[in-house]
């Protein structure tokens, strides 16, 4: 039998997709105007049996790892909830 090889980055991508906690930005657009405002809808889902609490932090960062831009917000999300 024929083994698949996935990309390092795929997989790690994957694995990141099933956690029980999920944070999704919808988000698409490989380059942004420099010095213009932008918002980002984030979405998230509780797979957990239980409340969960805490704070989200969303930054924004060049291909070289610098930090451009940085929001911080803190989460309530019900047991096996969405929002």
């Amino acid at each position: 039998m024929r083994r698949l090889k996935l990309d390092p980055a795929f997989a790690d991508y994957v694995g990141e997709a099933f956690r029980p906690l999920g944070v999704y930005v919808n988000f698409f657009h490989p380059m942004l105007q420099a010095g213009a405002s932008r918002q980002f809808l984030v979405k998230m889902v509780n797979d957990y049996d239980k409340p969960m609490a805490g704070r989200l932090l969303l930054t924004l960062e060049t291909r070289k790892g610098g930090v451009l831009a940085r929001a911080e917000r803190s989460f309530a999300m019900d047991a096996l909830g969405a929002r």
